[in-house]
């Protein structure tokens, strides 16, 4: 979990960005990025322009004394790196898929075991998820249905 959690940071925080600026700069913008050379004006203009960060990458998440992210944009950063780290280790769709085929259906129970003995999750990230995953896989009422109003 903790290696699939670096990842997603490596993923979502470095490559994702690198990705956009080229997207929205052009190739030219990789020498930058790297560190080869400094941004022109009008790079700088353009990335602001764009919203698309550029420079190389240098990003500290903020801690307090004891470790413990203390501003919600770390903590936001730290939720996104756990849900793709997730995501990564136990696809919701074969998760799901799997659960449909014992006979235990989405408890929240039998899906914390199955994400424990099939995919290999920790116990707290297995009953963290298992709570999600159950709670999205009920069927949801529709606008309609909830409103009394037949469809036809």
């Amino acid at each position: 979990m903790s290696l699939a959690h670096e990842l997603a940071h490596f993923l979502l925080d470095y490559v994702l960005p690198r990705d956009q600026a080229v997207k929205s700069l052009g190739e030219s913008i990789l020498a930058v990025l790297d560190g080869d050379r400094a941004p022109t004006p009008a790079e700088r203009l353009s990335a602001v322009l764009k919203g698309v960060p550029i420079g190389i990458y240098s990003r500290l998440w903020h801690r307090g004394p004891r470790g413990i992210a203390t501003s919600a944009g770390t903590l936001a950063r730290e939720d996104a790196a756990d849900v793709l780290a997730l995501e990564l280790l136990a696809p919701r769709r074969d998760v799901l898929q799997r659960a449909r085929q014992c006979q235990d259906g989405m408890s929240a129970e039998s899906l914390t075991a199955l994400l424990q003995s099939t995919f290999g999750l920790p116990e707290s990230s297995a009953w963290s998820y298992a709570g999600f995953l159950a709670a999205s896989a009920k069927p949801t009422q529709s606008i309609k249905s909830w409103l009394g109003i037949d469809p036809q």
